[in-house]
């Protein structure tokens, strides 16, 4: 079990949130986030405006919310102390620390999910739910978006002729995605928790911003750059 939380942390959504609700997201990566902001006198702009949501309102909609809060240029101030609390009940397995100088926090369920994409290596543990992957490598056409409705339903047909293969994650398993493996994921359980991390690589940038727009990702391994090659 790479990831760890005590129980009843990862099946309970009340401890969670009495552990990490006070922590703010920000709205934009919301639903309700954003109709919240709409329906404000005047509106306020989620772009600009740095609206933000806690985490104890986000557990309340799991069902129907999906978001990935991951150190990427544009991430709130209150986003990053989440990530940094978060880090202090669980770590991540020496055998990924050449992948995780971005931190990762996926959260949410509903059947909802990401759409097909690509980028520097990644992992993935699962603490809480259950979560379906669809993956293909990547010298492959890009495969079509799935979708998450019908409990995630598999269409082994157009998987076939994509060359798309599946896998479930349960809680305590972890996923190894490697550099530039196409993937697409759905939460098949209302509520879903994955922490984990991700590498930076050349080209890789425009997945997330320019190179001149982020800031440098500080970072010290634990042991010789040889390991990491």
């Amino acid at each position: 079990m790479y990831v760890a939380f005590p129980p009843p942390f990862h099946a309970d959504p009340r401890a969670f949130s009495a552990r990490f609700g006070h922590h703010r997201v920000l709205a934009k990566r919301a639903g309700f986030g954003w109709t919240r902001a709409a329906e404000m006198v005047p509106p306020v702009d989620v772009h600009t405006s740095g609206a933000s949501i806690s985490v104890a309102e986000l557990v309340q909609h799991t069902e129907s919310e999906h978001i990935i809060v991951l150190d990427e240029f544009g991430k709130g101030a209150k986003e990053d102390e989440l990530l940094s609390d978060l880090g202090t009940e669980y770590s991540h397995p020496e055998v990924f620390e050449c992948a995780s100088q971005c931190r990762v926090f996926s959260f949410g369920g509903g059947h909802r999910g990401v759409q097909v994409m690509q980028h520097g290596a990644a992992w993935l543990g699962l603490v809480s739910g259950a979560k379906l992957w669809h993956v293909a490598a990547p010298h492959l056409p890009r495969p079509s978006n799935r979708e998450c409705e019908h409990n995630g339903r598999i269409d082994y047909v157009t998987a076939k002729a994509e060359g798309v293969e599946h896998c479930l994650m349960l809680p305590g398993e972890t996923i190894w995605v490697p550099d530039n493996w196409w993937h697409a994921t759905c939460n098949l359980d209302p509520y879903t928790i994955g922490l984990g991390g991700q590498l930076w690589l050349p080209g890789q940038e425009k997945n997330f911003a320019l190179r001149s727009e982020r800031p440098p990702i500080e970072w010290t391994p634990s042991y010789g750059p040889e390991v990491c090659a």
